[in-house]
């Protein structure tokens, strides 16, 4: 009996110090904003030019973490390597490519670009029927298909305004991925999608290059997107805006004829491991995406996209935290492994083959926390973080309390949709907590959300001293994932799953990338 009270006691004691050894190393973490401030210059350089997946920036941006990871003390995670290759399907679409709608003629790079890829000859000849604003109906409150047939014919729906939004209440309020595979559920062959966001495209459109196209699918989905619709509704389906209705049904003729070279091009996920201490068989997964779109078209004299906000800012906050916690006195009881993924703007491809090749057993991963625009600043330099798929798992918890060590405001998530936009997503699926920290971008509150997509997003101005940012709410955000890394990794017990992914917006996104996108300008600026 004596035995056993002396053995409690020091099990006691040692829980104990574990405990006071956590809080004291959270409390001594300060992020350093000269650092942040040097890795989002490198990475969002225009030497880097855009960083596009499988050309030479975005290679010259894995071997400068690959790098930092080494200068840093990490170690490979897979054998002696930082990198985990993987190959992408790409193609270009042939200038001999068009659209034709009753009389207009729609010409490659002239009137509209492709983002995915049906086949390497595809032609499609059917009828175009607008669906008001395509919502498929079952326990909503518009059913746009109803009992019309769309098999083999390309839907066209109206993506809601804002104004539409309000104006028409919350049940309107679906992306364009939810559209999207609501068409390709329904047997139709493609989807025109119609945008009606003043402003919020014509820019975003004319910035990247969608001259390149990748992920070949047999089934020859053809996805179209139209910036401006009504003005396309008006001219092929005669009727004005103030005659749109949810659900109505509507037809014109439509021919498509698509011709795609095929190659593959190169990319890697970069990988470096802090070791842990008792628990070291264990992980949590940090993730960023260090790919961006690459060069577009010249806009005020600038062509390249440099992607400082997304997502040079979320590598650097990666990069600073595994700093900060290696230089910590006390190791964190779990290993932690940062992931620099590739190519997440094509459909996260890298942060997919991470998951669907791990050399250790996917038990052993116990959260991944997802890294995602970091120091965005609007109106304040307080710094803010915003938790998507907090209602997934218990992780937010942890970031919560990270966060209030910090000095940072934690805001609710109002567009769930998020989630699914992120690699937190491809972890999710495999039935690892995950939580992405959106970090800076305050989306609930939506005029900070929409300011950020119509102004920076994908352009040519999202660049250091064009678009804003701040080094002080990004050491912040740091600061808070630090914390949170090491909450995690030192709790006795792992992060747990307490709901399901909403299954019809994860198919969405999933179906969608599959599809063919073509961002039509010309005919309709």
């Amino acid at each position: 009996m004596a035995h056993t009270r002396v053995i409690v006691f020091i099990c006691l004691q040692f829980i104990s110090a574990l405990a006071w050894t956590s809080v004291a190393q959270t409390k001594n973490m300060s992020a350093d904003t000269t650092r942040l401030k040097h890795h989002v210059m490198t990475m969002s350089h225009d030497s880097m030019r855009g960083r596009r997946a499988g050309y030479e920036g975005e290679q010259k941006t894995a071997s400068y973490i690959e790098n930092q990871f080494q200068n840093i003390g990490l170690s490979p995670f897979i054998g002696t390597s930082y990198l985990q290759p993987f190959l992408l399907p790409r193609g270009r679409i042939n200038a001999s490519s068009y659209v034709i709608i009753n009389e207009d003629t729609l010409r490659y790079l002239t009137d509209f670009s492709t983002y995915e890829v049906p086949e390497k000859r595809s032609e499609i000849e059917s009828d175009m029927v607008f669906l008001g604003y395509g919502i498929d109906g079952p326990g909503k409150s518009y059913d746009a298909y109803g009992g019309n047939d769309v098999h083999g014919k390309i839907v066209v729906a109206l993506q809601p305004s804002l104004i539409d939004r309000t104006r028409l209440g919350e049940p309107l309020n679906y992306d364009h991925m939810q559209l999207a595979s609501w068409a390709r559920t329904r047997g139709a062959r493609g989807l025109v999608l119609l945008e009606n966001n003043p402003g919020s495209n014509k820019k975003r459109f004319n910035s990247a290059s969608y001259s390149e196209v990748y992920r070949p699918f047999s089934d020859n989905f053809f996805w179209i997107s139209i910036q401006n619709g009504y003005a396309f509704i008006q001219r092929y389906f005669n009727i004005t805006q103030e005659r749109i209705e949810p659900v109505m049904k509507l037809t014109a003729p439509v021919r498509i004829n698509t011709r795609i070279d095929g190659y593959w091009l190169k990319s890697a996920n970069v990988i470096g491991k802090l070791e842990g201490t008792d628990l070291a068989n264990e992980y949590i997964v940090v993730t960023a995406h260090y790919d961006h779109i690459g060069v577009g078209k010249k806009i005020n004299g600038d062509s390249i996209c440099n992607g400082m906000l997304d997502n040079a800012s979320g590598v650097a906050t990666m990069l600073e935290a595994a700093r900060m916690l290696y230089s910590s006195q006390t190791k964190p009881r779990r290993s932690v492994l940062f992931v620099a993924t590739g190519a997440e703007e094509m459909g996260f491809i890298g942060s997919q083959y991470f998951t669907d090749h791990l050399p250790i057993p996917q038990s052993q991963i116990i959260a991944n926390i997802n890294l995602d625009i970091t120091g965005y600043y609007y109106k304040s330099e307080e710094p803010y973080v915003t938790l998507l798929g907090a209602e997934y798992n218990n992780m937010g918890d942890f970031i919560e309390d990270a966060a209030d060590e910090s000095g940072v405001r934690v805001g609710s998530n109002t567009i769930p949709s998020f989630f699914y936009r992120s690699d937190a997503v491809v972890f999710a699926r495999a039935g690892i907590p995950s939580i992405h920290i959106a970090c800076g971008l305050p989306i609930s509150e939506m005029k900070s959300g929409m300011e950020y997509f119509m102004n920076y997003y994908h352009q040519t101005t999202d660049e250091l001293y064009k678009a804003p940012v701040s080094f002080k709410i990004m050491a912040g955000q740091t600061e808070t994932v630090a914390r949170s890394i090491i909450k995690i990794a030192d709790h006795d017990k792992r992060p747990v799953i307490t709901s399901d992914l909403d299954s019809e917006k994860w198919m969405s996104w999933r179906e969608a990338w599959g599809g063919f996108r073509m961002w039509v300008g010309g005919l309709f600026e």
